[in-house]
């Protein structure tokens, strides 16, 4: 099958026989299309529809599905082809879903052709849950729900020798991965400090302290133990069930899911969820309850101590994530702006108050 590069090319019959392929919908045939355009200001601007499913009479499949293509505009499309995003997420769905350890949406039909950089998904569309939002923040019990999800996963997972025969897994050990991330960082460092953000200064020194030696601290967060990492956990991709029957929480986006120290999840999730001044009262505690809630499933030889120095390195990791890819948003869109704005002034207070200069300065030795 010809693999769609637009939303206006996921046509009825193309549909149909994409869908046919899936279990239980072998005699499903799609009339009608509509397709509701999805995503504008989140992520990185990947081609995101909602499609609203019309089938021949006595026929039944999804009434929605959410298909998800790379983006259109050029520069996107370039960052995200050289970090592979599009294959990780194809591959993720092929063949760890299933067994990821949390509620994933349900893939009826996923494609790619590597050499052309072209890759479709068609993914289940939750009913009965509502999707979070970084630039509102979360309650505390939400987050207090996805910790408890999260230390679920990584104990199921931690030193798997079956992650290491996933050679598709983001990881940053290889060091040509790891100073990827750090050219990208430092091209993206200009841009972003240029463009106008609000970034106390203590950090603006920290940013560009960090130019020559975020490498390091990325292939210490790929070293030993490590465990399954979603990589990008923040609200805009998460699902919260509002109705009895939807589960209470569904993740999506899984782009750069990886094999990386489990307080990645955790740092990040918290420093892009909750405001400083909450975060601050209440993080040394949650990252306490995931570690305890590590050692109840199983995890051994693994300090409080330890976790916590992981969890100030994977801020710095953050940060310079935080950066190319706001270098790589529409920052005149109003959202995509505020978003990096809010991300940037959590992150930049969380390693204030981490006191994750020190790191940097260790890493640079």
């Amino acid at each position: 099958m010809k693999i769609p590069t637009t939303l206006s090319e996921l046509t009825p019959s193309w549909l149909t026989e994409a869908l046919q392929t899936t279990e239980g919908l072998a005699d499903v045939e799609v009339e009608l299309c509509e397709v509701e355009p999805m995503g504008v200001g989140q992520g990185l601007s990947s081609q995101m529809g909602r499609l609203r499913l019309t089938y021949a009479e006595g026929a039944a499949g999804p009434a929605t599905i959410i298909a998800k293509l790379p983006p259109s505009d050029a520069a996107s499309r370039a960052t995200a082809s050289r970090l592979n995003l599009f294959e990780i997420e194809n591959r993720f769905y092929a063949e760890l879903a299933p067994r990821a350890g949390l509620r994933v949406p349900r893939c009826y039909y996923g494609a790619m052709n590597r050499p052309a950089d072209e890759h479709v998904l068609l993914l289940e569309d939750l009913a009965g849950s509502v999707v979070g939002d970084d630039v509102a923040g979360s309650s505390l019990a939400r987050v207090e729900l996805v910790v408890r999800h999260l230390a679920g996963m990584h104990a199921a997972w931690w030193e798997s020798p079956q992650l290491a025969e996933l050679a598709w897994l983001k990881s940053w050990s290889d060091p040509a991965e790891a100073e990827t991330m750090e050219s990208l960082y430092q091209t993206s460092w200009d841009t972003v400090e240029g463009y106008g953000f609000e970034i106390p200064p203590a950090v603006v020194d920290l940013g560009r302290s960090l130019k020559p030696c975020s490498a390091a601290i990325h292939r210490e967060l790929s070293a030993p133990p490590w465990t399954l990492v979603h990589g990008d956990v923040r609200l805009d991709n998460l699902l919260f069930g509002t109705a009895e029957a939807a589960p209470p929480l569904v993740v999506i986006d899984w782009q750069i899911v990886g094999r990386l120290r489990g307080a990645y999840d955790v740092a990040t999730f918290l420093v892009s969820s909750l405001k400083p001044e909450i975060r601050g009262l209440c993080e040394l505690d949650l990252v306490a309850a995931y570690h305890r809630a590590l050692l109840a499933g199983g995890v051994a030889d693994y300090s409080l101590d330890a976790c916590l120095t992981d969890y100030r390195l994977t801020m710095v990791s953050w940060f310079s994530r935080v950066v190319f890819v706001g270098a790589s948003y529409d920052l005149g869109n109003e959202r995509g702006h505020a978003l990096i704005q809010g991300l940037l002034d959590r992150v930049s207070a969380a390693l204030v108050d981490l006191d994750c200069g020190k790191l940097i300065g260790e890493a640079g030795r």
